[in-house]
């Protein structure tokens, strides 16, 4: 079986850029409002949108920084597939996220 500590870093560092992403679309639709509603004149809204969209561009560099620490600690482990006995780098696992030759999911990580 896979380790659950790999799967476990896998689904933070996705988390980071997905609430990234958020981040920045309420940043900008925040801004949009703003632009568009010329009945609100609050420089501090349009300050807190720009730091969303801060936060936002932040954490999705900072998910590029761990996918890419991930990459290179992926890539000196090997991959052995438990079912059907495919032995391949690590990179080659995190592609596809299963078993390139019987889309397995049982894979042991050495």
């Amino acid at each position: 079986m896979s380790r659950p500590g790999i799967d476990l870093y896998i689904e933070k560092a996705a988390f980071l850029k997905q609430a990234g992403y958020a981040l920045i679309a309420a940043g900008l639709i925040l801004l949009t409002f703003l632009s568009t509603a010329p009945s609100v004149q609050a420089p501090w809204l349009v300050f807190y949108s720009y730091l969303l969209i801060a936060f936002g561009g932040i954490a999705v560099v900072l998910y590029k920084c761990t996918e890419a620490l991930q990459y290179s600690r992926l890539k000196k482990r090997t991959a052995y597939c438990l079912e059907c006995g495919w032995f391949g780098r690590g990179t080659d696992w995190y592609r596809y996220e299963c078993c390139p030759e019987c889309d397995s999911e049982k894979i042991d990580l050495r």
